[in-house]
């Protein structure tokens, strides 16, 4: 685990509840993709259709900018705690069928937006970038927590019970966490011209750094949305051996948050970034070329492919919040904004192919993104 004593008093005293809901809420999100067959089964929807109900939830990236704006200016506690509840609000409509699913995943998509705009803004400003890698290797460790605990309880859950009893357990727990951030220090830009935000400094650096993390994500969406399916009707597993399936995945993901933890500082982020994305692009080469391998290679190669895919995101995480030290929560918020315009267009795509072309054919769509990522990444400025 990363050392938590390299970091401020203040910092440590807060991180049990900031990891606390980031891993209800990471739970939420990834749990739709492991199930989708369940859900669909249960709510009486299609796959297709529920890509396009996720292309909406992500699609409320369009908002992060102006969300990122009010962080600034208002403080990132109270962002914390207004998505946090959002959040779990919208995983219990998703309870009530295909129109709570509608309108709960359209909320859970805003207050997404706002705990991780507001999170990551509230760790540039308390760990200096030197440490910053660490520190947000950390927080990431949820998202392989997600994976190895949280999705296979949820599994089990749907077995015993039924498809939307994971979403109770989860926006009761959500809310609690939510409510348990008073502690959180408050931090507000300081750099304005006549009371307002400074604009944005967005050089061809810039925009690279934003544009590359977007195409990698966008690939990575192609494996989330499909391996649900893929594991069920290639290797006939059922929403319990989904759910512990997706335990190899999450500790792949977890070497993934890990290892950027602690290399990621010492390498240098964008070298980071290029690293876990060329040895994702290998693992989806080998998916598309082989989609009914053996099944300890074809989950050693989607084991690889979150592996490289999550040393690589995670990594990109402290240098999105340097990019504009002066409005630190806008530029968060336009990268994540970015980042969800691309995921919404890749999940909506995903549901067309996936239902017409199958896994292959999103495997391949995923390496021609993942490459094309690489690409954009080398022009990125070196000093980061």
């Amino acid at each position: 685990m990363a050392r938590t004593s390299a970091f401020r008093p203040e910092v440590r005293r807060v991180l049990p509840a900031l990891l606390g809901l980031r891993f209800v809420s990471n739970t939420g999100g990834r749990m739709v993709f492991s199930f989708l067959p369940a859900i669909t089964r249960g709510t009486g929807l299609s796959v297709e259709e529920m890509g396009q109900i996720l292309f909406l939830r992500d699609l409320t990236g369009l908002a992060a900018g102006r969300i990122g704006r009010v962080i600034d200016r208002w403080g990132q506690r109270k962002a914390m705690v207004g998505g946090g509840l959002l959040l779990g609000i919208g995983l219990l409509l998703a309870m009530l069928g295909p129109v709570g699913v509608l309108v709960g995943f359209v909320l859970f998509g805003f207050g997404r937006l706002s705990l991780g705009i507001s999170m990551t803004a509230w760790i540039g400003d308390e760990v200096a970038y030197a440490q910053r890698g660490r520190a947000t290797g950390l927080v990431e460790l949820t998202w392989a927590g997600a994976a190895l605990i949280g999705v296979p309880i949820c599994g089990v859950l749907i077995d015993v019970f039924d498809w939307w009893t994971p979403f109770l357990v989860l926006g009761v727990a959500t809310i609690g966490f939510s409510l348990a951030q008073g502690e959180i220090a408050d931090h507000r830009a300081s750099s304005t011209i006549d009371g307002r935000p400074n604009r944005l400094h967005l050089s061809r650096s810039t925009i690279a750094a934003l544009s590359a993390p977007a195409l990698l994500l966008s690939g990575a969406t192609m494996l989330f949305f499909g391996h649900g399916t893929w594991l069920e009707e290639v290797y006939d597993f059922n929403a319990t051996r989904i759910g512990f399936a997706v335990i190899t995945v999450g500790l792949a993901e977890f070497g993934g948050s890990y290892g950027s933890s602690w290399l990621t500082d010492r390498l240098g982020k964008r070298q980071s970034i290029l690293g876990g994305s060329a040895l994702m692009l290998v693992a989806v080469i080998g998916l598309a070329i082989a989609p009914e391998a053996h099944i300890v290679v074809g989950l050693g190669l989607l084991l690889t492919a979150f592996l490289g895919f999550e040393f690589a995101i995670v990594s990109s995480i402290p240098l999105m919040s340097e990019l504009d030290t002066d409005a630190r929560a806008r530029m968060v918020g336009l990268s994540i904004g970015v980042k969800s315009v691309a995921r919404a267009t890749a999940a909506l795509l995903a549901g067309w192919v996936d239902q017409n072309y199958g896994f292959e054919v999103l495997a391949a769509i995923s390496a021609v993104l993942v490459a094309t990522s690489m690409v954009v990444m080398l022009a990125v400025s070196a000093e980061y």
